[in-house]
């Protein structure tokens, strides 16, 4: 009947609730939660490198300009484009190249 829970030997069911959603699913044995723990540490040791390397690695694309600030010049930026790397500042919104 609608609105009852599934019955099995052991009764071991759970109801969740998120929204208007309701789940009735049955709960996992200790040895397949152990299984998935275990998983889980796995997967957490093969993504571990890239997750304590620090900074973001950004990837130029053709026409698209990527921007930086200048270490010895907090007021100059360094714009690579193409290949192609100059310094210069931003004045009515657009990039002027100072060298």
């Amino acid at each position: 009947m609608a609105g009852e829970r599934p019955r099995d030997k052991d009764g071991a069911w759970e109801t969740i609730k998120f929204g208007d959603v309701t789940i009735t699913a049955q709960r996992p044995n200790d040895a397949e939660i152990q299984r998935n723990v275990e998983a889980g540490w796995a997967g957490l040791a093969r993504a571990l490198p890239r997750l304590v390397r620090p900074g973001v690695r950004i990837y130029p694309k053709k026409d698209v300009p990527l921007y930086s600030c200048d270490p010895d010049d907090p007021n100059i930026f360094i714009r690579k484009l193409n290949g192609k790397t100059q310094r210069g500042v931003f004045e009515d919104g657009q990039f002027k190249a100072t060298d």
